[in-house]
């Protein structure tokens, strides 16, 4: 799985390798190594879910009020990026048979990951402080997860 990063060199008692190598492998994998953060807040980010085009396969919303309603009928989604997470709102991202990568930004107050079990295509799971969840077992139960 890692064949593919370069390796910056070996490791010494350098901390600043270590970071280096630690900091490449973590954004590899969370998929900010080639991530135009600039297209993400000009095109993909919304204040709310009637504003994401039903066709949009990208979206970046954080939750205010009830500002993420309707997500759920953005069947198109392929990839979310979700902030401030509640219960509801996570409810709704179950409802999205097209997700394959979801990343959960801090904070993360949903407490049941049984919404995930619906999303059969996802492949990719980011969770950022998930503080009230105290069951974890739904995650080994979603054949598609490939990274978590």
């Amino acid at each position: 799985m890692l064949r593919n990063c370069r390796y910056p060199g070996p490791m010494h008692a350098d901390s600043s390798i270590s970071d280096r190598l630690a900091s490449t492998f973590n954004d590899r994998f969370r998929g900010h190594d080639n991530r135009n953060w600039d297209e993400w807040q000009t095109a993909h980010a919304y204040a709310s879910a009637a504003e994401i085009p039903p066709h949009a396969e990208r979206a970046w919303i954080g939750r205010q009020k009830l500002n993420y309603r309707g997500i759920g009928d953005r069947t198109k989604l392929r990839h979310l990026i979700a902030s401030n997470v509640d219960q509801s709102f996570f409810n709704e991202i179950g409802e999205l048979p097209e997700l394959e990568r979801l990343e959960l930004e801090w904070p993360m107050v949903a407490s049941d990951l049984s919404p995930l079990l619906r999303l059969s295509q996802l492949a990719f799971l980011g969770i950022d402080s998930p503080r009230k969840i105290d069951d974890f077992a739904p995650l080994i139960q979603i054949p598609s997860l490939r990274t978590l």
